[in-house]
């Protein structure tokens, strides 16, 4: 059975001069998988990213980077599947440690895990946090 975890997020400010000196990416357009190297990346209208490699996710934060939402955006990120045999899930978004990822704007994100299959190969995961500062 698939089951989705929304992850809902508030955003406290949408000034962009907050990040200054961090690179402008350009928008983030809908797709199979994203890579944010680091920078501001922006999200304009309805935006989908949905991996379907077993055990991927759809976005994949390598830099620290900043997601900044128009008014009125969605973005949508969808982990793949596990395969039942050698990977789990794919996360919506993989923060891996050391990372910082800062989502702010006056849209909406709903990140989804992949579905983890039967568990056997499975391990115990840590929990994320949100930093509403």
């Amino acid at each position: 059975m698939k089951r989705k975890f929304p992850l809902i997020l508030f955003a406290i400010s949408t000034a962009t001069s907050a990040f200054a000196g961090l690179p402008d990416k350009g928008s983030l357009s809908s797709g199979s998988k994203a890579t944010l190297n680091g920078g501001v990346y922006t999200v304009e209208g309805n935006v989908t990213i949905a991996n379907t490699t077993a055990g991927q996710s759809a976005v994949d934060v390598g830099g620290n980077a900043v997601i900044f939402l128009k008014e009125g955006a969605t973005l949508t990120v969808t982990g793949a599947g596990a395969n039942g045999r050698a990977t789990g899930g794919g996360a919506g978004i993989y923060l891996p440690e050391g990372r910082r990822l800062v989502i702010t704007g006056r849209g909406t994100v709903n990140a989804y895990g992949g579905n983890a299959a039967n568990g056997g190969n499975g391990g115990d995961g840590e929990s994320g946090w949100v930093d509403d500062d």
